[in-house]
């Protein structure tokens, strides 16, 4: 009945909808009872279906009925308690009411953010990618309020945590947050570690499924047996491990503030598709990818701005970049002050005392070098020697710095690896190593280069770093096998091929479906598999028994890199066709993230050996004389414009500092 219900409201055959969904009420309330879980879901079914038709006196009542059915049957913090709270607020929304729907969005928020958590840790990658799939489509509704409400700070502060918790999360999901903790734990604690992952399995599952053939009594008896169970469990290791208690902590907006420089700001992008409340079908709810960004400074509310039509800022991203490209250009700076009146100016009235600008871009961003875009009076932010640029892949890894670091091991470089026969690869490669990697590597028959100008960037850090023979890696000894045996360098330097590939976008409808009963949506590739880095043997797909010379993002995500201080990836990336919307670009930063490292260095693209080895140099002399790490990458950036031979952005733009922005902990001085 509700099937075909469905069927009908989607045809607007109204009446003939309603009719099935009271009757599936009806039959529900009779076999079940009125306080039954399935009566909460045909009470919102046929509430979503006067919601649709603009009756929201009707809808209003079901709705609240639903809702108290829901918390009585299933909990406080049940996923579809969050559903109804959202589905009860757009109605508000719709119906101008936003103050009565914000504490309904906010509860919803809270639950959601609760069982995202839980999900990261011991879902399966297919559940946990629909999960976040799933709260795409809340995350774009809360903005979409933000910023029809901008002068509302509720609003605004809604939108912008929303941001905060979301950013990265499909990528987080898909790493296995249980295989990094048992990393970190001692032999003793390991079966604790077990323990807590069987009750939280059957929390989850017990949770999820609801009553089934048990009482609501029963029911509720041991959901609240296994949740004190999984309660006490997360505290005893709360107070074992620090890495455990950052998994399960929500990250809120006061902590971000208060591990934001002094005189700094974050400046959240996000890629979004507005929401409308008043649209009838769930593909018309969903307008066209617009960009937006959160201001967030270390006291105040945060404030947010509309950037405009995502296509339009697209476009003029790929024209920037094409200038960048090529040292030869002049148009290059013409089309940054075209950018930078998109991305800067409507947010310069909220920066004027801002000294340290914390990015954490997205979508298409996460390829613009921020420091090659302009101020008012027309130069470049990199060459403004007090300002200081630092990228994040989140606003949440500001709450990761400060922590006290690992035992650090001596620093590693990898250079020139020894691809093998640049052969173009059949889609029905021949390599026998186990792993999965995405199928488009070989489809696009991609292959390596060598990078021998990459080999005297290693001798000269070597020198610098005093950096034994058995630590660095070049030709046939930059092998994967032996990138993922590095454990805690203080120092990871790879001068290598990156490859990104591109992502499929979800289709809109699938974002916030208004059913309590939503059903799994299909799930695209692991995108951890579409970006990585390129070893030894890659070109044959072969390196050694187990591997195949291909380092994915997933398998980065992997490596121990806790109390790493510094990442650098210098060499280049190579993509099948145009590299557009920054997703793997984004997915190998954030793999590094996950991994524990401390702070990276990126290059957006491909810049002369030369070029490349001189900024490196200068890069370390600075950060071992004890500067900052985004203040010694902008200073050594600061020397080539300074040079009429290199002041080109090609030649210094593409570096950009991710992470930690303060001296290594070896530095004698601080930074503030």
């Amino acid at each position: 009945l509700n099937n075909l219900a469905e069927l009908y409201g989607k045809q607007e055959k109204y009446r003939d909808a309603e009719a099935l969904y009271q009757r599936a009420l009806r039959i529900h309330e009779a076999a079940l009872g009125p306080m039954h879980p399935e009566v909460a879901i045909a009470l919102n079914n046929l509430a979503v279906l006067y919601h649709t038709q603009g009756r929201y006196a009707q809808a209003e009542p079901l709705y609240h009925r639903a809702l108290r059915i829901t918390e009585t049957a299933l909990g406080a913090d049940h996923p579809k308690l969050a559903a109804s709270l959202n589905n009860l607020a757009v109605m508000h929304w719709a119906k101008g009411q936003p103050t009565t729907g914000l504490p309904l969005f906010e509860r919803a928020q809270r639950i959601q953010e609760q069982q995202t958590m839980a999900m990261l840790l011991t879902g399966s990658e297919a559940g946990k990618q629909a999960w976040m799939r799933l709260g795409q489509g809340s995350t774009f509704a809360n903005v979409s309020l933000s910023l029809s409400f901008s002068f509302d700070p509720q609003a605004v502060r809604l939108g912008q945590t929303s941001v905060l918790h979301a950013k990265g999360r499909v990528l987080d999901a898909l790493t296995d947050s249980l295989a990094r903790l048992r990393q970190s734990v001692s032999a003793e604690d390991q079966q604790l570690l077990e323990d807590y992952t069987v009750v939280i399995q059957q929390h989850s599952t017990f949770f999820h499924q609801g009553p089934g053939q048990l009482s609501l009594e029963d029911y509720r008896a041991r959901l609240t047996e296994l949740a004190a169970k999984k309660e006490q469990l997360e505290s005893t290791w709360a107070a074992r491990s620090a890495m455990f208690k950052e998994e399960i902590t929500p990250v809120t907006l006061g902590a971000v503030q208060a591990a934001l420089p002094q005189h700094g700001a974050l400046l959240d992008f996000i890629r979004y598709k507005p929401f409308d409340p008043k649209a009838k079908d769930e593909v018309t709810k969903w307008e066209k990818p617009r960009y937006a960004a959160y201001v967030l400074k270390p006291t105040g509310p945060p404030i947010v701005v509309d950037l405009g039509d995502a296509e339009s800022i697209e476009r003029l991203i790929q024209d920037f970049r094409a200038g960048l490209r090529d040292p030869k250009t002049r148009y290059a700076k013409e089309v940054a002050g075209d950018l930078s009146a998109i991305l800067l100016a409507p947010m310069r009235q909220h920066l004027k005392t801002v000294t340290h600008l914390v990015m954490a871009p997205d979508g298409a961003l996460n390829l613009v070098p921020f420091g090659a875009l302009l101020d008012e009076q027309g130069t470049y932010l990199a060459a403004n020697p007090k300002l200081t640029l630092t990228y994040l892949t989140s606003g949440r890894d500001l709450v990761r710095f400060g922590g006290s670091p690992s035992v650090r091991n001596n620093s590693v470089v990898v250079a020139n690896p020894d691809y093998g026969p640049s052969i173009m690869i059949a889609a029905e490669s021949s390599s026998s190593a186990p792993k999965e990697r995405a199928v488009d590597l070989d489809r696009g028959g991609m292959v390596f280069k060598p990078l021998q100008g990459t080999v005297e960037e290693a001798t000269a850090l070597q020198s610098l770093l005093t950096i034994n023979d058995e630590n660095v890696f070049t030709q046939a000894r930059a092998t994967e096998a032996r990138v993922k045996q590095v454990k805690n360098p203080r120092i990871l330097h790879i001068a290598t091929h990156g490859f990104f590939l591109q992502d499929q976008e979800l289709p809109a409808a699938q974002l916030l479906p208004m059913s309590l009963d939503t059903t799994p949506l299909p799930l695209t590739e692991n995108p951890l598999l579409r970006s990585g880095l390129a070893l030894a043997g890659a070109n044959a797909r072969r390196s050694g028994k187990q591997d195949d010379g291909i380092l994915t993002a997933a398998e980065v995500a992997q490596l121990d890199l806790r109390g790493t201080e510094l990442v650098v990836l210098s060499a280049c990336e190579t993509g099948v066709g145009q590299v557009q919307n920054g997703e793997g670009v984004y997915g190998l930063r954030r793999a590094l993230v996950l991994a524990g490292a401390q702070s990276q260095v990126a290059s957006l693209w491909k810049v002369a050996d030369e070029a490349t080895k001189d900024l490196m140099v200068e890069y370390y002399q600075r950060l071992m004389k004890g500067e900052g790490r985004s203040a010694a990458l902008r200073d050594a950036q600061r020397t080539m414009i300074a040079d009429p031979k290199r002041s080109h952005p090609y030649y210094w733009a593409s570096f950009i500092p991710i992470g930690d922005w303060r001296p290594l902990a070896s530095a004698a001085t601080d930074e503030g």
